[in-house]
């Protein structure tokens, strides 16, 4: 059952929507939700202004209404978390455009969901290059190996924030999703039973302000990022064109003063103006290595990957012990260093070409990673 200060919290969640600081005044000047709704109507009007666009608003039909939203959230399997609660993640807290409240949909509570562990944003195009989507998957392998290994945030949509989801719950890592539509609705539909296995991941959860029924309309896409950006550290561009909803996370993360990073791309690549532009401007850092990024992020150092268990189910057994420890070596090599050649890996090893070729091919073979016309290996 929820309390009256929370159905009052989700109803300016509702009025104030998208002009959150008007609620949070109220909130600051009266001490609570409840009271902003307990005062008479002049009152109310004196507080808003004669002119003000809200004026009528504030009345028991808008807490009826919050109330059976906060039933059919509750019905949906999620739980409303307004911003005066200890519960509401404490980065968003100090961003300015804050939500009053959000939806969360999860296993855990959100307590536990949005506890003192780092959260980390990957955000970029939907139009996702094999190139992208690569370096993706291989950045969160990345973090995965940190000593403090952070939550992934991202939209849930089509393109970078998928894959970014997907990669992180293979690699046993929590995950965000901040969605565009009502708690009981996910978009797009392909996704639907991705979000539903998220939501029953330890520390994961789907996120959003939007109340139950809400479409999932362009403008949501873009008032969502804020939050993407609110809850986490850092964020992370993979690729992106000029114009992007990366874009206006990362440039809305540098104005809540976070970390802006970007992955490199080739020079006149459309998928990489973006990110090319956020350098230009000041606004981000370039991810030149994934060898320090652990470090650079604040998660502590790499700690040392476990074998690989299908590459020991594969291997071991048929592959001598020294051999065996040498292709573990050259896949986390490969891990760390998009592009190196073949001819590099055997140098790295001080070990000779052929014995080095037989190896990786092997890799290759067996869908551990893949080697393009140079030579050239990536995972």
């Amino acid at each position: 059952m929820n309390s009256f200060e929370n159905i009052c919290l989700c109803a300016l969640n509702n009025i104030f929507g998208y002009e959150p600081r008007i609620a949070f005044a109220l909130i600051e000047n009266l001490g609570s939700a409840s009271k902003v709704f307990s005062l008479s109507q002049e009152q109310k009007d004196q507080l808003l202004g004669s002119y003000s666009k809200y004026r009528g608003r504030l009345t028991q039909k808008e807490i009826d209404t919050a109330a059976l939203m906060l039933k059919r959230a509750e019905e949906a399997g999620a739980t409303f978390v307004g911003v005066t609660s200890r519960d509401y993640p404490e980065r968003l807290r100090q961003c300015p455009d804050a939500p009053v409240g959000l939806f969360v949909r999860g296993k855990d509570s959100p307590s536990e969901i949005f506890s003192t562990r780092n959260f980390v944003a990957i955000v970029g195009t939907r139009d996702l290059t094999p190139y992208g989507e690569t370096a993706c998957r291989e950045l969160v392998r990345k973090l995965s190996c940190a000593e403090n290994p952070p939550c992934i945030v991202s939209g849930l949509a089509l393109g970078v924030d998928i894959v970014a989801h997907t990669q992180a719950l293979e690699c046993g890592m929590p995950s965000i999703a901040v969605m565009a539509t009502g708690p009981e609705d996910v978009y797009p539909r392909r996704h639907r039973e991705f979000a539903r296995s998220l939501a029953c991941q330890s520390a994961s959860a789907l996120v959003t302000d939007y109340p139950p029924g809400t479409a999932p309309v362009a403008l949501n896409f873009i008032r969502r990022n804020r939050i993407i950006a609110g809850l986490s550290d850092c964020v992370i561009l993979v690729e992106s064109a000029v114009k992007g909803g990366g874009m206006v996370t990362c440039r809305q993360a540098f104005s809540y003063d976070r970390s802006v990073y970007v992955l490199p791309g080739r020079l006149g690549d459309r998928h990489s103006e973006g990110c090319n532009l956020l350098v230009r401007e000041g606004v981000a850092e370039i991810v030149n290595s994934l060898d320090d990024l652990n470090c650079r992020l604040g998660l502590g150092r790499d700690v040392v990957r476990r074998s690989d268990r299908r590459l020991e189910s594969r291997y071991a057994g048929v592959l001598p012990g020294d051999k065996l420890r040498m292709i573990t070596e050259i896949l986390t090599l490969v891990r760390g260093n998009w592009g190196i050649t073949v001819e590099e890996v055997a140098a790295r090893f001080d070990s000779p070409f052929s014995a080095v070729s037989e190896l990786v091919n092997l890799l290759e073979a067996d869908g551990f990673l893949k080697i393009d016309l140079l030579r050239r290996c990536t995972v």
